[in-house]
């Protein structure tokens, strides 16, 4: 029963953690499931976004974090035949005499 209490309430502590706006890099690491290692490397390289307030400490914007994470879609198979459809009847519609 104990045990049952202890998992619940660190349970509800990371759903918490997940409502904060800005993130520390341990905080960051759980909620992308990007070790902290990676982060420090990605940080160095600029390829993530992040702040440095006191010129130290990294902290990342919830929202920016989001919008990095879900950057470069990949198409599904059903996007691409719809958009190869429409680019046909596009191309189809501008043709005038069989020319272009």
């Amino acid at each position: 029963m104990m045990q049952q209490i202890i998992t619940l309430l660190s349970q509800i502590h990371e759903s918490l953690l997940f409502q904060k706006r800005a993130f520390n890099i341990s905080e960051c690491s759980k909620y992308t499931g990007i070790s902290e290692s990676y982060l420090y490397k990605l940080t160095s390289q600029n390829k993530i976004p992040y702040s440095k307030p006191n010129g130290k400490m990294i902290f990342f914007d919830r929202d920016l974090i989001d919008e990095w994470l879900l950057r470069n879609p990949i198409t599904t198979q059903d996007e691409a035949i719809q958009k190869a459809s429409t680019t046909s009847h596009l191309r189809d519609s501008l043709k005038i005499g069989g020319k272009w």
